[in-house]
């Protein structure tokens, strides 16, 4: 009988370091490909704003080990984002993109893990206050929104004071210098807190039609993993989403023409919903039809993506490339979802990552900051 216990212990040691070393090697696997897909070309762009986008990727695939009992979601959702335009965009950007998203998802990262050891919650505190001193209105907004959180997933939580005691010591250094540039340097409320130069009403339109514009190719995953988590109500990263997503676009919908908001924090829970479907779609037996809307979805971006290849082959062979990847990668996938192949969420990820690769190393990676006024849509 000791013997055989003997023996299963070291079966499940072995079994656990041969998972610490798969997760150590995915870890490395996209923090390498996040540092050179942002880090490459930067030319005069500090290399500062994009190490911290870089790391985001990391952070949001240990945000999905949190929410996910298995390990694809975390990694599904980690690559959704790497390969997100508007993300790449804005993160090699001068601006403080890098910054308020690697600190919006440490935040909510110490957050979920304060739900299982509450000393994490003074770590969550002082990523709140890295996150306001970066912008006020977004440590406001996710901060209400991981409470909201806590209170449906986790309420015993709410009730415990050394969580509070510990989220308020993170959150005082924020506290302390709003404060002092208030009373000390009389600046007034409504600059600190984003009340003044926000969009006017006219300009402020155009966030939604960037959010839809700039999901693509992915928009079609995003509400399949919408509708996933809509049908998985008992889940905590269904919760998570849609709290997150959901309150984000209220506050979007409502207060864009007043408050200087980023459409960026949009991102982080639509990829955990892409990756959450994903995973299902690739552990799903081979005989269960895929959605008829992603195959068409991608077709018919693929079919766009080809003219723009047209068009751009006689002006700039570099674009005329980036394009031609991009169609021939959403061709592909859309073939497979219709054979029922699961290696479309494959061909997806290397194509992006290779075509928005060619695309960066390109001398046209701002080019996408002549479309439109992305700074502001993005990078407030």
């Amino acid at each position: 009988m000791n013997r055989q216990l003997f023996a299963w212990d070291r079966l499940k040691s072995k079994i656990s370091r041969g998972s610490d070393w798969l997760e150590s090697l995915q870890i490395l696997g996209v923090l390498s490909a996040a540092l050179i897909l942002f880090c490459t070309n930067l030319g005069e762009v500090p290399l500062l704003g994009a190490i911290l986008a870089a790391l985001s990727t990391l952070l949001l695939y240990w945000v999905g080990r949190e929410l996910f009992p298995r390990r694809d979601p975390a990694l599904f959702s980690a690559l959704i984002y790497l390969t997100c335009w508007p993300i790449l965009c804005a993160g090699r950007g001068a601006g403080s993109a890098g910054a308020m998203l690697c600190c919006l998802l440490l935040a909510m990262l110490f957050a979920l893990r304060s739900r299982r050891d509450l000393r994490w919650s003074l770590g969550a505190g002082l990523a709140m206050s890295a996150l306001g001193c970066v912008g006020a209105i977004q440590g406001v907004l996710l901060g209400a929104i991981a409470l909201l959180f806590l209170a449906w997933d986790t309420p015993r939580l709410l009730r415990s004071w050394f969580f509070w005691l510990g989220g308020l010591l993170g959150v005082a250094p924020a506290i302390a210098w709003y404060g002092v540039r208030g009373v000390y340097w009389h600046e007034p409320w409504t600059v600190l807190m984003g009340l003044e130069g926000a969009r006017s009403d006219v300009f402020s339109g155009l966030w939604l039609l960037a959010l839809c514009l700039y999901a693509l190719p992915w928009l079609p995953i995003f509400t399949g993993g919408l509708q996933l988590a809509q049908e998985n109500w008992n889940w905590s990263w269904a919760k998570l989403v849609w709290l997150w997503s959901g309150c984000y676009l209220f506050c979007l919908f409502l207060f864009a023409h007043w408050l200087t908001l980023s459409i960026l924090p949009i991102y982080p829970p639509l990829a955990l919903a892409g990756g959450a479907v994903l995973a299902e779609v690739y552990a799903a037996p081979r005989d269960r039809p895929y959605p008829r809307f992603w195959a068409l979805s991608f077709m018919a971006t693929a079919i766009l993506a080809t003219g723009a290849c047209l068009y751009w082959s006689f002006q700039d062979f570099a674009l005329g490339i980036f394009f031609a990847a991009i169609a021939l990668t959403l061709g592909v996938t859309a073939l497979s979802i219709e054979r029922q192949d699961s290696q479309f969420i494959i061909s997806i990820f290397w194509g992006l990552y290779v075509s928005l690769l060619l695309f960066v190393n390109s001398p046209h990676w701002l080019w996408i900051f002549e479309i439109i006024p992305m700074k502001s849509l993005f990078l407030s």
